[in-house]
């Protein structure tokens, strides 16, 4: 049952557009279930014990003796917003260099040609194309970005071909053919499953897919001999099925049954690094860069060797271990590290997935983010073994519904980097009627409250509800809110001041003598989200503790 390197060539062409299509629908599926089970309220018995946490006073206090000011926060500088992505990206480089001159080596060895190191670095540089991706996917928080990064590599590489073609009988041309045919088809598949709509699942869903193509083909491979036709033949007669429909039910059974089997047995291996993903030995965003990797791996090796491949993934991998181990803070360091409590208006949908995107892939390396999981991140923050509990049935375990599961869930948490610098997302899934006593714990444990205001309106109750409390146990100095153009400004002023009116005696902002609260213009993502990430930077009350991953 051998799969040859055309036929493994072939299951990646076809598993991708697949696994394309039914991670969309997977994705649908998902969102329906949590916008479900987010509208569902628990028993009455558990609604009276969250009702009995609430330590909001009767009676209204009176108003603070000084009244409360919001201004716009300053100018910050940006240099500590993009050293930990530079980190991530240079760590990538050595790895993807590591990977493509194995891979050169590999290609040039089965010319037969005595080495010359310039052909075998212009190969080297063309089997590096996956950095352009990498880098834009750990580091870039733009299109421009990852186009500056495109543009570099375009132009390293023609400069590597003008000077070997100006030597030798090979044409411009002819590298560009070799190069489309090693990358291009490898970058649609993998641009297809790193869309952001379906990130997060992607590279799960199309190592199903994958399998179960293999099994297919395996069991094609099996029965193509006259033997195995006759035995199947055989076999329809002994059940007695005839016909055109006697070979429809036999070709199901013989190839759906590998097909399955080689899926489930996949779906194993997923579960598997759900835990290790649960143990921390590979965060979300590994998963995603080494399905890239993986991909071009098999498709750049499969026709020199079936080994080389995987022999350049073996090298990317150890390099990327090695780097990450060495370039990683200290344990330490990570205690320090601010815990931020992201919240955000709803209804932005999209629009807040973008943010959220731009902003993370800077601020993980910073410190760690919580959040009320909504819909218009659902699909953006869903963690490996979340989605995997998806698949099993089990998605309800996950969700917030009494005091207890909340004191466990606050308990799991853990302040430590991922193995590549990264702090994860803690991700709150809650009822209708969980969700208040869930925000007012995460208010109180995090030292950093972002909270997206982009298109806040009367409307919004509940951001209403969240400004509240924000004030009332939160200090000042550690919220920042995000407006733009969108914001109605003067409802949100209005509502700032009604509940700066009446929070309790025991909130931390009762005594302050000029308390003064920021807002953030977000105005565009490129310059914007530096800026954010700096301002953030510099509210945390220990900022100077902070060493980002590539400060080591």
């Amino acid at each position: 049952m051998n799969i040859g390197p055309a036929s493994l060539q072939t299951i990646v062409e076809l598993a991708m557009p697949a696994a394309f299509v039914v991670s969309l629908l997977l994705l649908l599926l998902y969102m329906r279930a949590v916008k479900r089970s987010m509208h569902r309220r628990t028993s009455p018995r558990v609604s009276q014990q969250e009702a009995a946490l609430t330590d909001t006073p009767q009676s209204k206090p009176p108003p603070p003796p000084a009244p409360l000011q919001i201004a716009f926060a300053d100018a910050t500088s940006l240099r500590q917003a993009h050293q930990g992505a530079r980190r991530t990206a240079a760590v990538q480089i050595l790895a993807g260099s590591a990977y493509a001159v194995t891979l050169a080596m590999f290609w040039w060895s089965m010319t037969g040609f005595p080495y010359k190191w310039d052909a075998i670095i212009v190969i080297a540089l063309m089997f590096a194309w996956p950095l352009v991706i990498v880098v834009g996917l750990v580091a870039s928080v733009s299109w421009r970005g990852l186009a500056y990064v495109a543009l570099t590599y375009a132009a390293i590489m023609a400069t590597a071909v003008a000077i070997m073609t100006a030597r030798t009988e090979l044409s411009a041309q002819l590298f560009a053919t070799v190069w489309y045919r090693a990358n291009g088809l490898s970058t649609l598949i993998v641009l297809a499953f790193l869309a952001r709509p379906i990130r997060a699942m992607g590279p799960l869903v199309s190592g199903l897919m994958i399998a179960a193509l293999a099994g297919v083909f395996a069991i094609n491979n099996l029965m193509d001999s006259p033997e195995t036709i006759e035995h199947i033949a055989s076999i329809e007669t002994s059940i007695g099925l005839r016909g055109y429909t006697g070979t429809a039910i036999v070709a199901i059974v013989v190839w759906g049954t590998p097909a399955l089997a080689a899926a489930f047995m996949c779906y194993l291996a997923l579960r598997g690094l759900g835990r290790l993903y649960r143990a921390r030995w590979i965060s979300d965003q590994s998963l995603q860069v080494d399905a890239v990797w993986l991909v071009f791996s098999l498709s750049q090796g499969i026709s020199q060797n079936p080994n080389a491949g995987f022999a350049a993934f073996l090298a990317y991998k150890l390099v990327s271990w090695a780097g990450n181990r060495w370039l990683r803070p200290a344990a330490h360091t990570d205690v320090s590290a601010p815990r931020l409590l992201l919240l955000r208006v709803f209804s932005l949908g999209t629009r807040s997935g973008v943010l959220f995107d731009a902003f993370s892939r800077l601020w993980r390396h910073i410190g760690s983010v919580r959040m009320i999981a909504g819909p218009d991140l659902a699909n953006a923050t869903v963690e490996p073994h979340e989605f995997l509990d998806f698949l099993a049935g089990r998605l309800q375990r996950s969700f917030i519904a009494s005091p207890d599961m909340l004191d466990r869930r606050l308990t799991e948490l853990r302040t430590a980097r991922d193995p590549d610098g990264r702090f994860r997302v803690a991700s709150f899934y809650c009822h209708a009627d969980t969700w208040q006593t869930v925000l007012r714990r995460l208010a109180r444990q995090s030292d950093l409250v972002l909270m997206d205001l982009r298109g806040f309106s009367p409307t919004n109750e509940g951001c209403v509800f969240e400004l509240n409390e924000l004030l009332e146990s939160v200090p000042l100095s550690h919220i920042l809110l995000v407006v733009d153009a969108t914001t109605d400004d003067a409802f949100l002023r209005r509502t700032l001041h009604l509940a700066w009116t009446g929070i309790s005696a025991a909130s931390p902002n009762r005594s302050t003598a000029a308390p003064l609260l920021r807002l953030f213009q977000l105005d565009a993502l490129r310059h914007g989200v530096d800026a954010l990430v700096a301002t953030l930077i510099a509210a945390h009350p220990h900022q100077r503790r902070i060493r980002p991953a590539s400060a080591m």
